[in-house]
């Protein structure tokens, strides 16, 4: 029998209702659980109960689809301020209600025009959603770097960025170098430095040279194969809480990764590279690195020759490290005459590739008096080519008092021996 139109009319009717009823459903649920005041709210502190009736709003006008945290994935992509190419030439920019500023045909211009629009003086992040492709970014007149960030704001950039020839400013960085900014954050983004035309310039710097800094979040960052930065790539100074998650961070003729006076920090899933170090920490203490792989030095600086290197810092857990050095040492711990570089901790390091063509450096080079008190477990060596290192581990300069648990050394693979240690140090490798 078929069936009557008005019949299939009202059932679909029934079931826009039980749709609609379940949407208000949710929404009221989720407000209800929301944190209320400064500070609180959903993804990580970025939104707080002001905002909450704004968001639900949206997302039920966006058709928002059903399921188990689908507002806050909504939130992920939403912002306060929106900057996208509009047209052939001009950049716009939007904030949330869809109304239009200036914007600019220079999209340098308009990302400022966006951050600029932002509350003044807040005490909430607040967000700037970067959305396609921004190239030949250049530096706009009174500005530190080409992208300055002020105290809580997140940048998200969903698309590729990419630096003008001949700019030679650092691309991204905090606004007040002198006192330091807090509470940034910046995600997503494949960045392009545009090393071979620059003639100096980081990729991203946060720096402060007399104040306070702390939380500072970069995630899921990618420099280009080919996009390097000239010097270094991310310079951090005077800094607690900084987070580096997900990313891979490539200098040319400086540091992937130098960390200056930083403490409470961690590290996650990052790949680096360096025409000096890959990765230098100095000064601060007790920080997390974990998943970290890095991939080449062209020969570490004027002062240490190595690819991954602490110099006089304390207290760090290291784990999960793999180092493919090229042409130094694989991993250095510095304790210049006065100062330590004591009780870190590391675990599950691999170092392989020694260093092509000189046969002069060792694996891991542990120098200094206070060096001391570092321990070591699942500790591995891997040579992939007829080059040799030295040593597996080298103590000098009375280094001391240094525990290697466990791991393995093959000693084919170094030209003087396994390993050269204080006379205090113990060592408990297999060797082969």
């Amino acid at each position: 029998m078929t069936e009557k139109t008005e019949d299939v009319i009202n059932r679909n009717k029934r079931l826009i209702a039980l749709y609609q009823e379940s949407v208000r459903s949710e929404g009221s649920k989720l407000l209800r659980t929301l944190p209320q005041g400064p500070g609180s709210g959903l993804n990580a502190d970025l939104v707080d109960g002001k905002h909450a009736q704004e968001i639900l709003s949206e997302a039920a006008r966006l058709g928002k689809k059903r399921g188990g945290g689908g507002i806050e994935h909504e939130y992920q992509h939403s912002y306060d301020f929106k900057v996208e190419k509009e047209g052939l030439s001009t950049y716009g920019v939007r904030n949330r209600a869809g109304v239009r500023k200036p914007g600019s045909t220079y999209p340098e211009l308009a990302i400022k025009e966006a951050l600029d629009s932002l509350t003044s003086a807040r005490t909430h992040p607040e967000k700037v959603l970067l959305k396609g492709n921004f190239p030949n970014l250049d530096y706009p007149a009174g500005n530190v770097n080409c992208i300055d960030l002020d105290d809580y704001t997140f940048l998200e950039i969903l698309g590729k960025m990419g630096l003008a020839d001949g700019v030679n400013k650092t691309l991204l960085g905090n606004s007040d170098v002198t006192n330091g900014n807090s509470f940034i954050k910046v995600k997503g983004g494949l960045w392009d430095l545009n090393y071979g035309e620059q003639t100096s310039g980081r990729g991203f710097a946060f720096l402060n040279a007399s104040g306070s800094m702390q939380s500072i979040t970069l995630e899921d960052i990618i420099t280009l194969y080919g996009g390097a930065a000239k010097e270094n790539c991310l310079h951090v100074q005077r800094a607690t809480e900084i987070k580096v998650l997900n990313s891979k961070l490539t200098s040319f003729s400086g540091h992937g990764i130098y960390l200056d006076v930083v403490s409470d920090s961690w590290l996650r899933g990052i790949n680096a590279s360096g025409g000096k170090c890959a990765f230098m920490l100095q000064y601060g203490a007790s920080n997390d690195i974990n998943g970290m792989y890095c991939g080449y030095a062209g020969g570490g600086d004027a002062t240490f020759k190595g690819e991954f290197v602490l110099n006089r810092t304390n207290g760090n857990i290291i784990s999960n490290l793999r180092v493919d050095n090229h042409f130094c040492a694989g991993i250095i711990l510095k304790a210049p005459s006065g100062y330590f570089t004591a009780g870190n901790q590391f675990s599950t390091i691999h170092v392989s590739n020694p260093g092509r063509e000189e046969n002069d450096f060792p694996a891991v080079s542990v120098d200094g008096d206070g060096a001391i008190e570092n321990t070591w477990d699942n500790l591995r060596f891997r040579r992939w080519d007829a080059e040799l290192w030295t040593y597996g581990v080298q103590e000098i300069n009375n280094a001391d008092f240094n525990v290697y648990n466990s791991g393995l050394a093959k000693a084919v693979d170094f030209v003087t021996g396994i390993k050269l240690l204080g006379v205090n140090s113990d060592w408990a490798l297999k060797e082969i």
